[in-house]
């Protein structure tokens, strides 16, 4: 039984004893996003693959940014701009064109 229980605690994130979640997340969290918004957008959002979760802005551009850009894409940053967009273009193997 005590082999069993664990599994079972291992396996159920919603009642996870432990602080941490899945990276783009937490499952309840996500879940209330896209039911939100598919009643905003009229079109079922899928809270696994289609919603994510960050610590802020500056990350959700980071990961955009990451996600987008291929070496060599040049980007167009309208000035004045934030100073981070420079850096997380390049980092993402971008090359900023000012406009």
């Amino acid at each position: 039984f005590a082999i069993q229980s664990l599994v079972e605690a291992v396996q159920d994130s919603a009642q996870s004893p432990h602080q941490y979640t899945r990276p783009a997340g937490h499952p309840n969290l996500v879940t209330q996003l896209a039911r939100r918004y598919s009643a905003h957008l009229r079109k079922e959002i899928d809270p696994f693959n289609e919603v994510a979760v960050t610590v802020g802005a500056s990350q959700a551009l980071y990961l955009s940014l990451q996600t987008l850009i291929k070496p060599g894409d040049e980007v167009v940053l309208f000035e004045p701009f934030f100073d981070l967009y420079v850096n997380q273009v390049k980092l993402a193997g971008g090359t900023p064109v000012f406009v």
